[in-house]
């Protein structure tokens, strides 16, 4: 099988796959997307044209829709049965439960991901680096996939072991897997490099981030006020913050972000500067006017 060929369903419904990823990603996405979803008037300029797709509006009903139906799938919690905590295959799947991509998020919350996908795309996927030894295998976390980045295959699926499973769809064992790679996993591809090659661990601490992202330490509050940074687990306000090695190296090659987040910390130190600048005249200003009036 050529690395450049893809599999018959793939060329089908990639072009289905794609607009249904942006009408999920919103107005933005689809605004952005120009004329592949607002045909340009023959005799609109640029200026006029880019003047017509802002004024219109998007009514994201999909999104709303799809949302809904992942409320309802997900109304009561999940209920897992894990083998006891004293077997090594327990202890194994209590940390998989917590943790399921050596990311921080839950097996719950990534099962939500998976099946957002499958309401909006019709499918999702799950690469698991899988060993026989299960009490390895909370050290294979478990890689979501998007179906545009697999674009063919080569395997048989299983027969379904359980009703459960059933429900969930097809197990594939895959002899050839193929990615098909666009920039942004290009991206992803040189931040994974770059952080084997450094040697940092998964996560990194505030102090980590900071030196990393070349600002100051109580600068990276700043950032995750204003959206910029977003740590690991949903920590509580005062508990120490974990961001992902990965990630980070993305953003410190991205200049764009690198001038939206210094912007940030830039105006935050300046309206702080003003307010106690501001805060000092007044009280000098009350002083003077005590003074005059006990002369």
């Amino acid at each position: 099988m050529a690395v450049n060929s893809t599999h018959p369903d793939y060329g089908s419904s990639l072009a289905d796959w794609s607009r249904m990823r942006d009408v999920m990603a919103g107005e933005g996405a689809v605004k952005g997307a120009g004329e592949k979803y607002l045909p340009r008037l023959d005799s609109q300029s640029d200026e006029e044209f880019a003047a017509y797709v802002k004024r219109g509006s998007f009514f994201n009903a999909t999104a709303r829709t799809a949302e809904a139906y992942l409320g309802l799938i997900f109304r009561r919690p999940p209920f897992l049965k894990l083998p006891s905590g004293g077997s090594g295959v327990g202890r194994s799947l209590e940390e998989f439960v917590n943790d399921a991509d050596m990311l921080g998020t839950s097996l719950t919350a990534y099962a939500k991901i998976v099946v957002g996908d499958v309401i909006s795309l019709g499918r999702a996927a799950t690469l698991v680096d899988w060993e026989e030894d299960a009490e390895r295998f909370s050290n294979n976390p478990a890689a979501r996939m998007t179906v545009l980045v697999i674009a063919g295959w080569v395997g048989q699926a299983q027969q379904q072991r359980a009703a459960s499973t059933a429900a969930a769809g097809a197990i594939y064992e895959f002899g050839v897997l193929i990615l098909s790679l666009t920039m942004d996993d290009h991206a992803l591809q040189v931040s994974v490099a770059a952080w084997a090659a450094r040697g940092l661990p998964a996560r990194l601490d505030t102090t980590s981030t900071a030196k990393l992202l070349g600002f100051a330490e109580h600068d990276i509050q700043i950032l995750l006020r204003t959206g910029k940074l977003t740590a690991l687990g949903d920590p509580a306000p005062n508990a120490p913050k974990w961001f992902a090695a990965v990630e980070l190296i993305r953003l410190a090659a991205d200049r764009d972000w690198l001038t939206r987040a210094s912007r940030d910390v830039s105006r935050y130190w300046r309206h702080k500067r003003e307010r106690s600048t501001s805060g000092r005249l007044r009280r000098r200003s009350s002083t003077v006017d005590g003074n005059s009036q006990a002369a």
